[in-house]
């Protein structure tokens, strides 16, 4: 296989995706950003959420917002972009680690996940980093 083939073969690939199988990975997302990305997939903007396929699930890195916004917009399912998850060797796999919490924690599917404000938020995440 050619260093070029090997390039092409991690690329994203584009598919839609049952939200019953994504996985958050925040613990907490912000109202505005969710109402926000709710207008932009009502006039058809903005990009796909970037995913890690971990198993059976759909790990978000990037596009939490967006995920919930088409939940609350009643879709089952959305388009992303989903790469094959390839940990390191030698290396702590934060993703599969998060991925995993996140399913013990309820919120596989975008459930049990806090929507408040920016302030919320953060003061939330600071406390959460006071218990570490």
């Amino acid at each position: 296989m050619s260093i070029t083939a090997k390039r092409e073969s991690k690329k994203p690939i584009k598919q839609i995706v049952p939200i019953a199988h994504l996985v958050p990975g925040e613990r907490r997302l912000e109202r505005e950003s969710v109402d926000e990305a709710k207008r932009s997939l009502e006039s058809g903007v903005g990009e796909p959420p970037n995913v890690l396929l971990i198993g059976d699930n759909y790990y978000v890195s990037d596009g939490n917002h967006r995920v919930m916004a088409a939940k609350e917009l009643g879709r089952d399912s959305i388009e992303c972009r989903v790469k094959e998850h390839k940990p390191k060797p030698n290396v702590a796999d934060y993703d599969a680690d998060d991925c995993a919490e996140a399913i013990k924690l309820g919120l596989l599917g975008f459930n049990n996940i806090p929507i408040g404000s920016k302030e919320e938020k953060v003061t939330q995440y600071d406390e959460d980093e006071e218990l570490l």
